[in-house]
């Protein structure tokens, strides 16, 4: 069972402590994941299901191939459908459903999209009952205080379901590209969305034009 919101705020934030002043167990075991299975972790302290047990947090492993950074990252809270994720080296990665939908600290800041209300990525759905095609608006960074806005249209495409393993436990997923283009722009998302449910377990999602892709994996769920 995961931990409620509003303790995961306490304890991720590493800021909690037991009463008579010394810190709190489940921040000191946060605390040591976030240490030993920060960027590049060494194969001895391989992160494993027993870990992730005693934590008894939501955790992700967040890459940014473009700078080289790779952080588990443990939840911090949840408002909504949006949950947000913090790693070491003030890190962070807000998930919107599946969506990457702000990253702070992997190279370069991105901003929040615009997203159509049943985009399938924001709002799980089995994977036979996504729409053909979605428009998003992507906020980039960008000379003046406005910035510069995007959109795109992005289609779908899904392949065979297979089974994949994440830190022991296998789930069967079906892969999905989604292709993304408008404004001068192209990209492309790749997503592994449970056979069942849609639900994204393993994400590459553009990020704009500088940071370019981000993946993650979902290593264990907020309940």
């Amino acid at each position: 069972m995961r931990l409620p919101a509003c303790l995961l705020i306490v304890s991720v934030a590493l800021a909690g402590c037991s009463s008579n002043g010394s810190e709190s167990p489940i921040v000191s075991a946060a605390k040591q994941v976030l240490n030993r299975d920060s960027a590049a972790p060494k194969p001895a302290n391989k992160l494993t299901r027993k870990r992730i047990n005693e934590l008894n947090v939501a955790l992700i492993r967040v890459k940014a191939p473009e700078t080289g950074l790779e952080y588990i990252a443990i939840a911090k809270q949840a408002q909504q459908d949006r949950v947000t994720y913090i790693a070491p080296e003030q890190t962070s990665v807000v998930l919107r459903g599946g969506l990457v939908a702000v990253t702070h600290g992997l190279g370069y800041d991105f901003a929040p999209p615009t997203t159509q209300p049943d985009d399938p990525i924001v709002r799980n759905r089995p994977v036979p009952n996504w729409p053909d095609m979605v428009k998003r608006q992507y906020h980039l960074s960008a000379r003046g205080p406005a910035g510069q806005t995007v959109e795109v249209e992005c289609r779908f495409s899904s392949g065979t379901q297979k089974t994949i393993e994440l830190v022991e436990i296998l789930h069967k997923v079906i892969p999905v590209v989604e292709t993304c283009s408008g404004d001068k722009i192209s990209f492309t998302n790749t997503h592994l969305a449970d056979a069942r449910t849609g639900y994204i377990w393993q994400s590459s999602q553009w990020t704009g034009p500088l940071q370019s892709n981000v993946s993650y994996e979902v290593l264990e769920p907020l309940d």
